[in-house]
């Protein structure tokens, strides 16, 4: 099983953008337990750590341990469905997972990048995104290196139209057709993320979207 460690100066600003997509943990839980993986957060104001002050994701293997703050609602609830990592060379990340079969799938607009799938496990999808615009993952890309940037969670009702939050400001973006069907992007973040966005269910047989012709074989 995956885990995915999420560093943050402020863990429960963290915790809370979750809260705003209506995925809620338990009181002080610094875990979210999905039925595809654990995030876990963490702080990351350790003395001399680089970018301490930014959130930033890491992917790890999942450990034994005391479990905590589970998403609410066990039946229909939502889950954690593609974990997007950034690279600058989509075949040079694809062989660094010699165990995955990655196909080409539709372009991820919100982020501005191209992207290559692979299945993980039932449910869960890792995507491999690769910047074509001067956008949020080339933001990614210059601030932290290649690796894990954006959660994709697939919400039982699907991506919500861009309400205004608090401010009047929209708390997602326009929803769009990308890798996994229609998807929104959580807004008022970082433009180097990490990134949230919001997709619905999965077409039968597909990961989503609609996927180029071929694999992509290291």
């Amino acid at each position: 099983m995956l885990l995915v460690r999420w560093r943050s100066p402020r863990p429960e600003r963290a915790i809370e953008r979750f809260g705003r997509l209506g995925i809620r943990a338990e009181r002080h839980a610094r875990k979210l337990e999905f039925p595809s993986l654990t995030v876990e957060f963490r702080s990351s104001s350790a003395p001399g750590e680089s970018h301490s002050a930014d959130d930033r994701l890491e992917l790890v293997l999942r450990t034994p341990g005391r479990t905590a703050g589970r998403v609410e609602g066990a039946r229909d609830a939502p889950d954690v469905a593609v974990v997007g990592w950034a690279t600058v060379d989509l075949e040079r990340a694809a062989a660094g997972f010699p165990e995955l079969r990655f196909a080409w799938a539709a372009d991820e607009p919100l982020l501005g990048g191209r992207a290559i799938v692979a299945t993980v496990t039932p449910g869960l999808s890792l995507a491999l995104l690769e910047p074509v615009t001067e956008g949020r993952l080339a933001a990614s890309l210059a601030r932290h290196g290649e690796g894990p940037v954006a959660l994709y969670l697939r919400l039982v009702g699907g991506p919500s139209a861009p309400d205004p939050g608090p401010l009047g400001t929209p708390g997602m973006s326009r929803i769009v057709a990308g890798p996994f069907g229609l998807e929104a992007l959580q807004l008022g973040g970082p433009a180097y993320g990490p990134h949230l966005l919001a997709v619905g269910p999965a077409p039968v047989g597909e990961p989503g979207g609609r996927p180029r012709a071929g694999t992509i074989r290291p």
